[in-house]
């Protein structure tokens, strides 16, 4: 399965401390070169070095871009890279802005937040239920939002495993 981040899956995922471990996925993490600019941490060279693939976005790809943002002003340009990114390779977008969710059910895009991403963590053992729940605890310290909702329920069923 291949999955795009945006950058605050990626800053989620620095803080949080996991961005090693979610690259120990089965999947294929994928950002689109334009994060390069947006990124300060984690740094571009963190994220070269954690193993995640990177999409480079060509001259026919920078028009669809534009075209896409007329569309959805909200969502950043960068932002709206990662959707036209995970759409290009058929992907799913992972994304913890609002604005680029709304987009990307619009554009009939496949997307997902950060627990979605830790569940997979925790099905593929790759993180313990525990460990799941002090890095949210730690996120939502240095001001990461999450769906409260979704949240409880997520962390229930982890620390029921």
């Amino acid at each position: 399965m291949r999955l795009v981040l945006d950058s605050c899956i990626c800053i989620d995922l620095y803080r949080g401390r996991i961005l090693p471990t979610a690259c120990t996925l089965t999947d294929d993490l994928w950002v689109p070169d334009f994060l390069q600019t947006e990124l300060q941490e984690p740094s571009w060279q963190e994220v070269l070095r954690s193993g995640i693939k990177i999409a480079h976005l060509f001259p026919e790809d920078i028009s669809e871009l534009y075209r896409i943002r007329t569309l959805y002003p909200r969502p950043s340009v960068i932002d709206l890279a990662s959707l036209l990114v995970a759409k290009k390779i058929k992907a799913i977008l992972l994304t913890g802005d609002k604005a680029l969710r709304l987009a990307a059910e619009a554009e009939s895009a496949n997307v997902h937040g950060l627990l979605w991403l830790m569940d997979r963590l925790v099905e593929q053992q790759l993180l313990t239920p525990q460990a799941a729940v002090e890095c949210l605890q730690t996120l939502i310290k240095n001001g990461s939002r999450q769906p409260d909702k979704d949240l409880k329920k997520m962390v229930v069923r982890w620390l029921r495993e």
